[in-house]
């Protein structure tokens, strides 16, 4: 007798009763967003690209503004892609528990940002009330590089990055301050990159991977805008 269900609803429910097929099917996912997919993408940019250099005299205005349109649905489908991706990575993650020397972060973060962004000149202050915290270096690291991945690109080329701790109750909490650092008073406001908003904030996938990393070692992200082109990150750590 017929259950009156879909016969392949009933095989998908069939195949992932299976502790076995349930995992080949999540290792089938992730082989098709961290390979199949992004090497997708990159080959149609690639495409898109050459269309535009190649035969821009001859695709006209509305060619022209297919293409454009066509680069950024596929530049927000490459960040849809790295974000189920790197979700992939925190799911799968074992966080350890240890005691991480923020200057040792710190030094680590910096190194980092001079690599990534060679063309911008950084001022970097620290201050550690509470010189150290607990859980995985690791994903505090990569936690603050999601933040800084998506605001410095916001600011100007003179960039200062402060950080200070405290202890507060039974936490510490380590504040990061990104500002821009003003320029001359002659500078063409609309030479600078767009801003961030509050309006937005929320919604950045940079905001969410960073509260995810953070949330393996049970700390908690606060993100506010104190001013144009500043951004604030605190982080509460349990004090274990």
């Amino acid at each position: 007798m017929s259950s009156g269900i879909p016969r392949p609803l009933i095989s998908l429910h069939e195949f992932g009763g299976s502790p076995m097929n349930s995992g080949r099917l999540l290792r089938g996912m992730h082989k098709v967003y961290s390979h199949d997919l992004p090497n997708q993408m990159v080959a149609l940019q690639c495409l898109l690209q050459l269309l535009q250099a190649e035969e821009a005299e001859h695709l006209g205005v509305e060619g022209q503004e297919y293409v454009r349109r066509l680069q950024n649905v596929t530049q927000r489908a490459c960040e849809q892609v790295r974000f189920l991706k790197e979700m992939g990575r925190i799911n799968t993650c074992s966080a350890k528990s240890e005691t991480i020397s923020l200057s040792a972060l710190a030094r680590e973060l910096q190194g980092e940002l001079q690599q990534k962004h060679p063309h911008k000149q950084f001022v970097f202050e620290w201050q550690w009330q509470a010189p150290a915290i607990t859980g995985d270096a690791r994903t505090f690291l990569l936690a603050l590089s999601e933040l800084c991945a998506g605001f410095l690109p916001t600011l100007g080329k003179r960039c200062r990055l402060s950080a200070r701790s405290e202890r507060r109750g039974a936490a510490i909490e380590v504040v990061f301050d990104a500002a821009e650092v003003p320029g001359p008073k002659n500078m063409d406001p609309t030479a600078l990159p767009p801003r961030w908003s509050m309006h937005n904030l929320k919604q950045r996938m940079e905001v969410t991977l960073a509260r995810e990393w953070l949330a393996l070692s049970e700390a908690e992200l606060e993100v506010t805008l104190p001013s144009v082109g500043s951004a604030r990150f605190s982080i509460v750590i349990p004090n274990r």
